[in-house]
Protein backbone atom coordinates (compact mmCIF):
# COMPACT_ATOMS: atom_id res chain seq x y z
CA UNK A 1 0.00 0.00 0.00
CA UNK A 2 1.46 3.34 -1.03
CA UNK A 3 0.54 6.85 0.14
CA UNK A 4 0.79 8.06 -3.47
CA UNK A 5 -1.77 5.53 -4.67
CA UNK A 6 -5.09 7.37 -4.92
CA UNK A 7 -6.96 4.31 -3.71
CA UNK A 8 -4.99 4.08 -0.44
CA UNK A 9 -7.19 6.38 1.65
CA UNK A 10 -10.36 4.76 0.33
CA UNK A 11 -9.05 1.29 1.23
CA UNK A 12 -8.02 2.33 4.74
CA UNK A 13 -11.28 4.16 5.37
CA UNK A 14 -13.32 1.18 4.17
CA UNK A 15 -11.27 -1.34 6.17
CA UNK A 16 -11.55 0.73 9.34
CA UNK A 17 -15.29 1.09 8.79
CA UNK A 18 -15.58 -2.70 8.61
CA UNK A 19 -13.81 -3.08 11.94
CA UNK A 20 -10.47 -4.25 10.52
CA UNK A 21 -7.72 -3.03 12.83
CA UNK A 22 -4.47 -4.33 11.35
CA UNK A 23 -3.02 -4.45 7.87
CA UNK A 24 0.42 -5.31 6.53
CA UNK A 25 2.21 -2.94 4.20
CA UNK A 26 3.68 -3.99 0.89
CA UNK A 27 7.46 -4.16 0.57
CA UNK A 28 9.81 -1.38 -0.38
CA UNK A 29 12.75 -2.60 -2.45
CA UNK A 30 16.32 -1.60 -3.08
CA UNK A 31 17.44 -1.13 -6.67
CA UNK A 32 20.85 -0.91 -8.29
CA UNK A 33 19.60 2.20 -10.07
CA UNK A 34 18.80 4.11 -6.87
CA UNK A 35 21.07 4.74 -3.91
CA UNK A 36 20.24 3.11 -0.59
CA UNK A 37 19.95 6.56 1.02
CA UNK A 38 17.47 7.77 -1.61
CA UNK A 39 15.41 4.58 -1.34
CA UNK A 40 15.15 4.96 2.42
CA UNK A 41 14.31 8.66 2.24
CA UNK A 42 11.51 7.95 -0.22
CA UNK A 43 10.18 5.06 1.87
CA UNK A 44 10.30 7.13 5.04
CA UNK A 45 8.18 9.87 3.52
CA UNK A 46 5.60 7.33 2.32
CA UNK A 47 5.46 5.51 5.64
CA UNK A 48 5.13 8.78 7.55
CA UNK A 49 2.17 9.70 5.36
CA UNK A 50 0.56 6.30 5.90
CA UNK A 51 1.05 6.58 9.66
CA UNK A 52 -0.82 9.89 9.70
CA UNK A 53 -3.63 8.36 7.66
CA UNK A 54 -3.74 5.34 9.97
CA UNK A 55 -4.19 7.60 12.96
CA UNK A 56 -6.96 9.48 11.19
CA UNK A 57 -8.92 6.25 10.64
CA UNK A 58 -7.71 4.43 13.78
CA UNK A 59 -6.21 1.51 11.89
CA UNK A 60 -2.77 -0.02 12.49
CA UNK A 61 -0.09 -0.57 9.86
CA UNK A 62 2.57 -3.26 10.22
CA UNK A 63 5.73 -3.62 8.12
CA UNK A 64 7.16 -7.14 7.95
CA UNK A 65 10.91 -7.69 7.91
CA UNK A 66 11.56 -10.04 4.99
CA UNK A 67 14.81 -11.82 4.11
CA UNK A 68 16.44 -10.89 0.83
CA UNK A 69 19.04 -8.46 -0.50
CA UNK A 70 16.42 -6.37 -2.29
CA UNK A 71 14.05 -5.87 0.64
CA UNK A 72 13.98 -2.75 2.76
CA UNK A 73 13.63 -4.03 6.32
CA UNK A 74 15.67 -7.19 5.85
CA UNK A 75 18.58 -5.84 7.95
CA UNK A 76 16.10 -4.45 10.57
CA UNK A 77 18.35 -1.45 11.18
CA UNK A 78 16.92 0.26 8.12
CA UNK A 79 13.36 -0.49 9.23
CA UNK A 80 14.09 0.92 12.68
CA UNK A 81 15.26 4.16 11.09
CA UNK A 82 12.07 4.34 9.03
CA UNK A 83 9.64 3.97 11.93
CA UNK A 84 11.53 4.97 15.08
CA UNK A 85 9.85 8.39 15.32
CA UNK A 86 6.32 7.13 14.65
CA UNK A 87 3.62 6.01 17.06
CA UNK A 88 3.98 2.18 17.05
CA UNK A 89 0.24 1.84 17.54
CA UNK A 90 -0.37 3.19 14.06
CA UNK A 91 2.85 2.15 12.28
CA UNK A 92 4.98 -0.68 13.60
CA UNK A 93 6.89 -3.80 12.69
CA UNK A 94 5.51 -7.26 12.06
CA UNK A 95 8.52 -9.06 13.44
CA UNK A 96 9.19 -12.26 11.52
CA UNK A 97 11.60 -14.49 13.44
CA UNK A 98 12.11 -16.79 10.46
CA UNK A 99 13.33 -13.98 8.23
CA UNK A 100 15.26 -12.35 11.08
CA UNK A 101 17.12 -15.63 11.66
CA UNK A 102 17.92 -16.03 7.95
CA UNK A 103 19.39 -12.53 7.81
CA UNK A 104 20.72 -12.22 11.36
CA UNK A 105 22.15 -15.68 12.03
CA UNK A 106 23.45 -15.12 15.55
CA UNK A 107 22.68 -11.39 15.69
CA UNK A 108 18.88 -11.48 15.38
CA UNK A 109 18.54 -10.87 19.17
CA UNK A 110 20.17 -7.47 18.60
CA UNK A 111 17.66 -6.74 15.84
CA UNK A 112 14.76 -7.63 18.11
CA UNK A 113 16.14 -5.58 20.98
CA UNK A 114 16.51 -2.59 18.68
CA UNK A 115 12.99 -2.68 17.31
CA UNK A 116 11.20 -4.13 20.36
CA UNK A 117 9.35 -0.92 21.17
CA UNK A 118 7.89 -0.79 17.67
CA UNK A 119 6.67 -4.39 17.25
CA UNK A 120 2.89 -4.50 16.86
CA UNK A 121 2.37 -7.95 15.32
CA UNK A 122 4.37 -11.20 15.13
CA UNK A 123 4.77 -13.68 12.27
CA UNK A 124 5.73 -17.22 13.30
CA UNK A 125 7.39 -19.77 11.01
CA UNK A 126 10.51 -21.92 10.73
CA UNK A 127 13.07 -22.93 8.09
CA UNK A 128 16.13 -25.07 7.36
CA UNK A 129 19.30 -24.38 5.42
CA UNK A 130 19.78 -27.03 2.73
CA UNK A 131 22.48 -27.39 0.11
CA UNK A 132 21.39 -27.75 -3.49
CA UNK A 133 24.33 -28.33 -5.81
CA UNK A 134 26.92 -25.71 -4.95
CA UNK A 135 24.49 -23.34 -3.24
CA UNK A 136 22.76 -23.22 0.11
CA UNK A 137 19.09 -22.30 0.18
CA UNK A 138 16.34 -21.84 2.75
CA UNK A 139 13.54 -24.40 2.93
CA UNK A 140 10.44 -23.75 5.04
CA UNK A 141 9.47 -26.43 7.54
CA UNK A 142 7.06 -27.11 10.44
CA UNK A 143 7.67 -25.24 13.69
CA UNK A 144 10.43 -26.70 15.81
CA UNK A 145 12.09 -28.63 12.99
CA UNK A 146 14.33 -25.86 11.75
CA UNK A 147 16.85 -23.18 12.66
CA UNK A 148 14.65 -20.84 14.69
CA UNK A 149 15.56 -20.67 18.39
CA UNK A 150 12.03 -20.41 19.73
CA UNK A 151 12.96 -20.51 23.42
CA UNK A 152 15.54 -17.77 22.98
CA UNK A 153 13.08 -15.76 20.94
CA UNK A 154 10.23 -16.07 23.41
CA UNK A 155 12.48 -15.14 26.33
CA UNK A 156 13.34 -11.87 24.61
CA UNK A 157 9.67 -11.18 23.87
CA UNK A 158 8.90 -11.71 27.55
CA UNK A 159 11.82 -9.56 28.71
CA UNK A 160 10.63 -6.64 26.59
CA UNK A 161 6.94 -7.21 27.43
CA UNK A 162 6.02 -7.59 23.77
CA UNK A 163 2.36 -8.62 23.66
CA UNK A 164 0.53 -8.37 20.36
CA UNK A 165 -1.30 -10.32 17.68
CA UNK A 166 0.46 -13.50 16.55
CA UNK A 167 -0.02 -15.29 13.23
CA UNK A 168 1.47 -18.61 12.15
CA UNK A 169 2.48 -18.59 8.49
CA UNK A 170 2.15 -22.01 6.84
CA UNK A 171 4.67 -21.76 4.03
CA UNK A 172 6.17 -25.27 3.97
CA UNK A 173 4.88 -27.93 1.59
CA UNK A 174 1.21 -28.63 2.33
CA UNK A 175 0.10 -30.10 -0.94
CA UNK A 176 -0.36 -26.71 -2.53
CA UNK A 177 -2.31 -25.09 0.32
CA UNK A 178 0.83 -23.14 1.19
CA UNK A 179 0.53 -21.42 -2.20
CA UNK A 180 -3.23 -20.91 -2.06
CA UNK A 181 -4.20 -23.87 -4.24
CA UNK A 182 -7.84 -24.98 -4.05
CA UNK A 183 -7.09 -28.54 -5.23
CA UNK A 184 -4.53 -30.21 -2.97
CA UNK A 185 -2.24 -33.19 -3.39
CA UNK A 186 -2.73 -34.19 0.26
CA UNK A 187 -5.89 -35.11 2.13
CA UNK A 188 -7.85 -32.76 4.37
CA UNK A 189 -6.91 -34.65 7.53
CA UNK A 190 -3.20 -34.44 6.76
CA UNK A 191 -3.55 -30.69 6.20
CA UNK A 192 -5.45 -30.17 9.44
CA UNK A 193 -2.96 -32.35 11.31
CA UNK A 194 -0.13 -30.05 10.18
CA UNK A 195 -2.07 -27.00 11.36
CA UNK A 196 -2.74 -28.58 14.74
CA UNK A 197 0.87 -29.71 15.20
CA UNK A 198 2.24 -26.19 14.71
CA UNK A 199 -0.37 -24.70 17.02
CA UNK A 200 0.41 -27.29 19.71
CA UNK A 201 4.12 -26.61 19.36
CA UNK A 202 3.71 -22.85 19.70
CA UNK A 203 1.33 -23.10 22.65
CA UNK A 204 3.70 -25.50 24.42
CA UNK A 205 6.66 -23.13 23.96
CA UNK A 206 4.59 -20.13 25.08
CA UNK A 207 3.55 -22.06 28.17
CA UNK A 208 7.12 -23.19 28.86
CA UNK A 209 8.34 -19.60 28.75
CA UNK A 210 5.55 -18.20 30.90
CA UNK A 211 3.78 -16.29 28.16
CA UNK A 212 0.40 -18.01 28.55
Amino acid sequence: MCIRDRSTEKILRTAAGLGIKYYRLGKYRYSDDTSIADTLSDAKAKIRGLAAMNEQYDIYGSYQNHAGSRYVGAPIWDLYWLIKDLNPKYMGCQFDIRHATVEGGQTWPLDLRLIAGHVNTLAIKDFLWQKSGEKWQTVNCPLGQGQVDFDGYLKILKKHSITCLVSIHYEYDLGGANHGATKLTIGREKLLAAFRADIRFLKARLRKNGLI
